[in-house]
């Protein structure tokens, strides 16, 4: 009878672990029959927020004092991360420079 929170709590996990692994193999079958379909991806993701930062620059409808704020707003966060200590690479300098020359 003491131990009779360890076998519960083993049971709970074994459990768990087949649920697991039952669902694991379904999702692999799944896989197998169905072709993969690329979904543009939302939410507070990296992807996301590189999505929503190139349609600033690709809408026509957003004037041009708004994109240079944004355009402004992103140099000026680069420049504090520099400055903050992240520094970056003479190649990726190159590579701002020249952007922010064309």
């Amino acid at each position: 009878m003491e131990n009779l929170d360890i076998i519960i709590l083993t049971s709970l996990v074994v459990i768990a672990f087949v649920i697991f692994i039952t669902t694991s193999i379904k999702e692999f079958i799944k896989m197998e029959e169905d072709e993969y379909e690329f979904e543009k991806s939302t939410g507070p993701t990296r992807a996301a927020l590189f999505n929503v930062l190139s349609s600033f620059f690709d809408d026509d409808d957003i004037s041009e004092d708004v994109k240079e704020r944004y355009k402004s707003t992103i140099k000026r966060t680069i420049s504090d991360m520099h400055t903050d200590g992240m520094y970056f690479d003479k190649k990726t300098k190159k590579k701002l420079r020249k952007n922010r020359n064309e």
